[in-house]
């Protein structure tokens, strides 16, 4: 009705959107895209007085799916939804209610859809000794502040897999010059020139650390089209 008839939904009382609501929200999506379509046309055309009861639906599911382990198959939905559900997501994230996979695939969606309020949220995480989402919330701020990340690192640094794991994140396009030669020299600690494999060919296995190899050619080729030519002689 959504979608092929959504005048006829305006019959539709008060109590019934309120008992649809956790099914709008929760039921398993098994029509792919054009299923979560259909219910992003439905939460739209749910009445402005009951959008609430819609938002609540939303939250209680997530503390459903925390508790019993499940997995979220409607996150376009829950991205849709991200200008009214950030603040309560974003308070609940900081405040360790939702971790594992789902605390990180929340974090990510609220990265993507609501990036000034997720910013706080992840200085927070980082900066709250053993918060199980911390390493999600460094590779939101390799996205939105790669300079406070690159600071931190160089105060605080990690295991060189968490880093590889952060490094493809890095939203170098954001940092001066001074910061890349920092990031430099901090990838250059964890993997040196003379640490780099033989060059291989063709198709070929990941060798560990490889992401950060990469991003490292990727800024010290920044500085070089930068004409830092001071950094390469510090070297």
């Amino acid at each position: 009705l959504a979608r092929h008839a959504p005048a006829s939904l305006s019959a539709v009382t008060a109590a019934m959107w309120r008992a649809w609501a956790p099914a709008i929200m929760g039921a398993w999506s098994v029509g792919g895209r054009a299923d979560l379509r259909a219910r992003r046309q439905l939460t739209d055309l749910i009445p402005a007085a009951e959008r609430q009861s819609l938002l609540d639906a939303a939250l209680r599911n997530l503390d459903a799916l925390q508790a019993n382990g499940g997995r979220l198959t409607t996150a376009d939905l829950y991205e849709h939804l991200c200008p009214d559900l950030a603040a309560p997501l974003l308070a609940r994230l900081t405040e360790g209610r939702y971790g594992g996979t789902l605390g990180q695939h929340l974090l990510n969606i609220l990265v993507r859809c609501a990036p000034r309020d997720a910013l706080p949220a992840c200085q927070l995480i980082t900066a709250t000794p053993g918060h199980a989402l911390a390493q999600a919330a460094r590779r939101g701020l390799a996205e939105l502040d790669p300079g406070s990340l690159v600071s931190q690192l160089e105060a605080s640094p990690v295991q060189p897999d968490d880093l590889d794991d952060i490094a493809g994140h890095l939203n170098l396009s954001l940092l001066s010059d001074s910061q890349l030669a920092g990031l430099a020299q901090l990838l250059l600690g964890y993997v040196p020139l003379a640490s780099d494999p033989p060059l291989r060919l063709g198709v070929h296995d990941r060798e560990p650390l490889d992401e950060l190899r990469r991003v490292r050619r990727g800024v010290m080729n920044l500085l070089a089209d930068h004409g830092q030519y001071g950094f390469f002689q510090d070297l």
